[in-house]
Order: structure tokens, then C-alpha cells, then sequence
């Protein structure tokens, strides 16, 4: 019996509340009809079937469509726990990580896409693996909310990147009062693992 087979015979998609359940536990100890997964670190419901493990959403997506996405799942909301189906899209990883909401931890500013250049904050995006340039502004807040502006422009204008999405989050986190980001060399290796063209 192969992988999707099985996960259909022990598992169910819920069309009322949207959650995935067990419908025959593989562990006899465990009552069956219990919602499925345990939240990860990254803020993912997963669950381990058959000694591998899986993130709930992806499992949803296959018992919904009877296959597996052909890309990765985007939370088209934001909400890595809300599993339904109308706010999952299958993209591309590069689109996938045009919508993400924090920024990196080499960001000491807390907006993606602004960085401090001397008193000025810079905003830039990145689109089609070049990094556009747009502008120098006083305080962060405006940097960030160039950034939004034009990621809105630029998704407008892309249909493959699944419209529009209104509202544009917001993708502020708190700046790391620390400042404690390491070593250079950790610093440079680390933008490397994230950017594997520079």
C-alpha cells in the first residue's frame, strides 16, 4: 500500500472545522478521533506517521485534493495553524518566501525589508533574485511602509503569485534588545545559507 493510501485510511480532513483527525490511530493506546499533530518550534502542527513526519497542512491538502502539492504550502493569512483549505496555496518557494511577515535574525531594524544605513533607514525587496532599491527614509516605520507599498504593486502585477493579498500583514517584530547576533564570520555564513547566490 503506498504512502497516500495509508495516510487515507488512518486519517480524515474534517470540511466542517477544517482540522485533520485521526480515524485509526497507529499506536493502540491512543483514542482515535483526536485532532492529529502536536505544534512544532516553527509554529507548525505536525505528526509522525509511519516513522516520518509531516506537516499537518500538506496532510490536509492530500486528503482534500487526493494529491500532494506540487510546491510548498503558503498560509495565504499568515496563520500557520489555520489549516483551511481556502487559505492554503500551492507556490513556489520563491513565492512562498516573498510572503513572509518577519524578518531575518540579522535584522537589527525588526521591518523586513529595511536595514539602519548610518542615520537613514534604507527600504529595498528583493524580486527576480535582484535587489531593488527604494530609498532612504528618517525612521524605520516609513522604510517598512515603502517596503508594503511596493510589495503590494509588485504582487498586483504578478498573477502567478496568487493575486493580491489583502491585507498587506504587518511585518514588524520586535528588534532584539541584545544585540548579540554573533561573529562576523557567522553573520556573512549565515546570509549565505539564506542567499545561495551572493
Amino acid at each position: 500500500m503506498n504512502i497516500e493510501a495509508s495516510i487515507a485510511e488512518h486519517l480524515r480532513y474534517d470540511t466542517v472545522d477544517r482540522k485533520v483527525y485521526w480515524i485509526k490511530h497507529p499506536r493502540r493506546t491512543t483514542s482515535n478521533g483526536l485532532e492529529a499533530g502536536n505544534i512544532n518550534n516553527s509554529g507548525y502542527r505536525k505528526l509522525k506517521f509511519q516513522n516520518k513526519q509531516y506537516l499537518v497542512h500538506r496532510i490536509a491538502w492530500l486528503l482534500h485534493f487526493g494529491k500532494w502539492p506540487e510546491g510548498e504550502l503558503d498560509h495565504i493569512n499568515g496563520d500557520k495553524l489555520n489549516n483551511k483549505i481556502e487559505n492554503l496555496r500551492d507556490v513556489s518557494h520563491k513565492v512562498n518566501l516573498q510572503n513572509r511577515t518577519k524578518p531575518t535574525s540579522l535584522n537589527k531594524t525588526g521591518f523586513v525589508g529595511v536595514v539602519k544605513r548610518r542615520n537613514k533607514y534604507q527600504a529595498y525587496i528583493h524580486r527576480g533574485g535582484k535587489q531593488i532599491y527604494l530609498g532612504l527614509f528618517t525612521t524605520p516605520e516609513l522604510a517598512h511602509k515603502a517596503y508594503k507599498e511596493k510589495a503590494h504593486d509588485l504582487t498586483q502585477s504578478r498573477p502567478e503569485c496568487g493575486g493580491c493579498l489583502e491585507p498587506i500583514r504587518d511585518c514588524r517584530k520586535p528588534a532584539r534588545l541584545d544585540g548579540n547576533l554573533g561573529s562576523r564570520g557567522e553573520q556573512v555564513r549565515q546570509v549565505r545559507q539564506s542567499h545561495p547566490g551572493w
